[in-house]
């Protein structure tokens, strides 16, 4: 939903909480743990963000 990749194109961290039903906080921490999570895959190399394009 965050990256725009949902029918509804990029939704916004409010737009987001209300279809989940959820608070914003909630969004935006997830988010976040995402983000770590990826980062940490990159810095490893599991990833290669190079052959995500």
């Amino acid at each position: 939903m965050s990256l725009g990749i949902s029918d509804e194109g990029r939704l916004s961290n409010y737009e987001i909480a209300e279809r989940l039903g959820c608070s914003v906080a909630n969004v935006r921490d997830t988010l976040g743990r995402a983000h770590r999570r990826l980062k940490g895959l990159v810095m490893k190399g599991t990833i290669d963000p190079r052959l995500l394009r």
